[in-house]
């Protein structure tokens, strides 16, 4: 079962990079990393850095 599991996570984190591979393009230039309470952005970061981000912390 740990093994199916493992799999599961290595197929996810495969699919994470190659998603954010083919929309790298139609980003905009900063993403949004960080929200208010009340939803509006008070935190940017470059393209690259924010994509990294994004899949650092689904990992």
């Amino acid at each position: 079962m740990k093994v199916i599991k493992n799999n599961i996570l290595v197929i996810i984190m495969i699919l994470m990079v190659l998603i954010s591979i083919a929309v790298y393009d139609i980003l905009p230039t900063r993403l949004p990393i960080h929200f208010t309470l009340t939803g509006t952005v008070d935190g940017t970061a470059p393209k690259l850095g924010g994509v990294s981000v994004l899949c650092w912390l689904w990992n």
